[in-house]
């Protein structure tokens, strides 16, 4: 055996067939750990296979992927302090027994490590061959009666799932997982609301928790905490993110349960609460045990938010933070409202002008949605259109805009104002939606604008498949209808990608237009863009322009049009309005002057 941290090949005694035990030994100090398993190869009738880890993170990696039959660990390690690195112990105790070494002789000590969960305790300095043998023996003896003797204690046989004890004793490595990762951890609680044949309904229980698993993703853990409770373990980046998980969770609800032939309809509430929001009122405790009372108020402070959730009717998720809760309650109602303000002229658009660079006149309206809403007052696109894509009222909005925006523009023709384009944002999911040709073809027949006056703006997510992209936008184009790849940059898009995209125009990201006079590799971008559009006849945009030195400079680089606050905010319709009336004046009386001075 050797300590090079890969697994070892069991040292076999001289008594062949002997199944040898596995055992993980964290030890930071590579000379104790040839000692040690130098002692574990002298033996005749035992055989072991040692695997080495030398830090704290190294050994919960092998814990996740290797299953071992002991854990020998000496809690002195480079990465972890003595209390953290026992809560290996207390996540290990149920399935694996550990013997902590230590180089110490401190009962004080010792009996820290057994409430935490180890089966003994051993001083490094008095350790000989027997012993440390003994020690593992009984440790996995011990384990295998105790888990004999607990039952039920931490599975539940009804469901196949870990109980409140079991998870109780995994969250405090989970919550120290988390915060080394920089994550946060969510408790969630689903609490399945009084169902007849529920009670007693062993059949509906297992099926309960085998389609709340399958929505799992790898990594989460479900556990079964008794009554109409089950409970979800879960890592996320942001707060927030537990809001997406028990939508999830109440997603497995919609549809009937089958027992027995039968269908059993069931609703159910979910409580969630959040490692360190205000909800997880012990946010920081030290390290070490006190992560087991916090494991406990996490599941305590889920399942109260689930009554809470419960009493608002069912079938819905509420967070044990406040103000966690009010934000998911916020995003609730705007998501519920979300379709009947499409019903109920709640939803307007905007127009923001694109000008020419070289020149005073207009070239392009930008069509921006807008939601009015009666309570909430203006509810910018950044809310509501993420929610329209979750929910998938996108296409349905899109459809709106690119319908109105048409209109407004024949209306403006009535007018006798001069004819521009408007510029249309579609979502991957429209553009993707069947029968998108027809639909395009529909409202410019039917609002009768001419096709080359319509510029549909579509982001780099459309061109994830280059090749289906291609061909729709293709047929697109045979319309006659001008195509636009919009916030160029910010995806996965290199320059080569624009000689294969059949577009009109590219519109350069803001964040390279406003950095462009500071920052020598926004400058590059913007002028290697320009170029490389000019050579293939691709319109170029310049989004975000807000001062006179950043218009200047994009002229100068050659860019096509320009598009920001420097010019004009966007409009509602009127004052657009109002807006290209007053630019088409200005326009008329410019090429009279220059005509009188021409002349004489």
């Amino acid at each position: 055996m050797t300590s090079s941290g890969r697994p070892e090949q069991p040292v076999q005694s001289r008594s062949l067939g002997v199944v040898p035990t596995e055992v993980l030994l964290v030890e930071a100090s590579r000379g104790d750990a040839r000692r040690l398993m130098r002692m574990l190869a002298q033996g005749e009738s035992e055989c072991y296979t040692v695997t080495v880890a030398h830090s704290f993170a190294e050994a919960c990696r092998r814990m996740a992927a290797d299953r071992y039959d002991v854990v020998l660990l000496n809690p002195s390690l480079p990465d972890a302090n003595e209390l953290e690195a026992l809560t290996l112990a207390e996540s290990s105790s149920v399935d694996v027994p550990v013997v902590v070494l230590s180089g110490r002789d401190d009962e004080g000590a010792a009996l820290d490590a057994i409430g935490a969960g180890a089966q003994d305790w051993l001083e490094k300095g008095a350790i000989d061959r027997e012993r440390l043998t003994r020690a593992i023996r009984y440790a996995i003896t011990r384990t295998h009666a105790s888990q004999h003797r607990a039952g039920g204690l931490y599975y539940d046989h009804r469901t196949g799932l870990p109980t409140r004890v079991s998870l109780a004793r995994e969250l405090p490595s989970a919550l120290a997982r988390a915060a080394r990762e920089r994550r946060v951890l969510a408790v969630l609680c689903i609490a399945v609301e009084e169902t007849p044949g529920l009670a007693g309904g062993e059949l509906l229980l297992r099926s309960m928790a085998d389609r709340l698993s399958g929505c799992l993703r790898d990594g989460d853990a479900l556990g079964y905490i008794g009554g109409r409770h089950f409970a979800v373990v879960a890592e996320a980046q942001q707060p927030a993110d537990g809001g997406p998980i028990a939508r999830r969770l109440l997603e497995v609800f919609k549809r009937p349960f089958v027992v027995h032939g039968s269908p059993i309809r069931a609703s159910a509430s979910v409580g969630v609460a959040i490692s360190g929001s205000d909800g997880d009122r012990a946010a920081e405790p030290p390290l070490g045990r006190d992560r087991g009372d916090r494991a406990e108020m996490l599941l305590t402070s889920a399942a109260a938010a689930a009554l809470h959730a419960a009493g608002r009717g069912g079938g819905s998720f509420a967070f044990a933070d406040q103000e966690l809760d009010a934000e998911a309650m916020r995003r609730h109602d705007l998501e519920t409202g979300l379709g009947p303000a499409l019903e109920s002229d709640q939803l307007t658009l905007h127009y923001q002008p694109l000008l020419s660079a070289h020149g005073t006149g207009v070239s392009a309206l930008e069509a921006l949605v807008r939601w009015e809403h009666p309570e909430r007052g203006v509810i910018p696109p950044l809310e509501f259109i993420p929610i329209a894509e979750r929910s998938g009222l996108i296409v349905q909005l899109g459809e709106w805009v690119l319908e109105r925006a048409c209109r407004q523009l024949t209306r403006w023709d009535a007018a006798g104002l001069p004819p521009v384009r408007v510029a249309v944002n579609m979502s991957a999911r429209q553009f993707s939606s069947p029968g998108l040709v027809t639909s395009v073809a529909g409202v410019l027949a039917h609002s009768g604008l001419a096709p080359g006056r319509l510029d549909l703006e579509l982001t780099e997510s459309v061109f994830a498949d280059l090749d289906t992209s291609v061909e729709v936008l293709q047929r697109v184009r045979q319309l006659g209808v001008r195509v636009s790849l919009d916030d160029f940059g910010t995806g996965y898009s290199s320059l080569s990608y624009l000689a294969r995209m059949p577009i009109d125009a590219v519109k350069i990201d803001r964040a390279f237009v406003t950095r462009a006079l500071e920052d020598p590799h926004a400058a590059a971008v913007v002028a290697s863009v320009i170029a490389i559009a000019r050579q293939l006849g691709i319109e170029t945009v310049g989004e975000g322009v807000e001062t006179p030195q950043q218009a200047r400079y994009m002229t100068e680089q050659g860019c096509d049009l320009l598009q920001g606050y420097l010019y004009s905010r966007p409009l509602a319709p009127a004052a657009a309005q109002t807006w290209l009336a007053e630019r088409a004046g200005d326009a008329i009386r410019w090429d009279r002057r220059r005509a009188g001075g021409a002349y004489g």
